[in-house]
């Protein structure tokens, strides 16, 4: 059977790029809300407010991530797309879950060359918990999943409750030696 890692995107595989703090504050005031939006996708989802509302917010957020793209410098991810396409040429499957919207993560991967090396990729549209994004992949993938790489909380507990070997990445610099360590 064919062996599978799955990723995380901003904050494992390049730097964050969106000032999440200032966009959330955006979100607020464009809602009129008070909520902490922690994780802010999922927690927009359950806000209790029109859709029309929510769409904007969306939009926002969605105009933030283009923005982050531009702000890419190679020398941010060349070392983690080169260990990844490795993996992919060695036969491993690699998924992609994320909470960007698939318009942006494709122009993201294609930015960065890694769009070739990605056999599947979950984003916002299917979904905004991590965990049922795991679930999603693990079912997709019809591979054995060797682990998941992600940078929060969010997607430590996710991997911990299906079981996942997990590695939690603190830098995207690091992402190179934590694949090795987990694999």
């Amino acid at each position: 059977m064919r062996k599978a890692l799955i990723f995380d995107i901003d904050g494992t595989i390049i730097p964050f790029l969106v000032d999440f703090e200032s966009l959330r504050e955006r979100v607020r005031r464009l809602l009129g809300v008070n909520d902490e939006l922690r994780p802010l996708g999922l927690s927009l989802e359950k806000l209790n407010l029109p859709k029309e509302l929510k769409n904007q917010a969306w939009e926002l957020i969605e105009s933030e991530e283009l923005v982050s793209i531009d702000k890419l410098e190679t020398s941010d991810y060349i070392e983690n797309v080169k260990t990844i396409c490795n993996l992919h040429q060695q036969g491993l499957a690699i998924a992609i879950v994320t909470n960007r919207s698939r318009k942006t993560a494709v122009k993201l991967l294609e930015k960065i060359g890694l769009k070739q090396c990605v056999d599947l990729l979950i984003t916002r549209e299917e979904g905004l918990d991590r965990k049922r994004q795991l679930e999603k992949a693990l079912e997709l993938l019809n591979a054995e999943c060797m682990g998941f790489l992600g940078d929060t909380v969010y997607d430590e507990k996710a991997a911990q409750e299906l079981g996942l070997k997990f590695r939690r990445v603190t830098s995207h610099k690091l992402l190179p030696s934590l694949v090795r360590e987990l694999l």
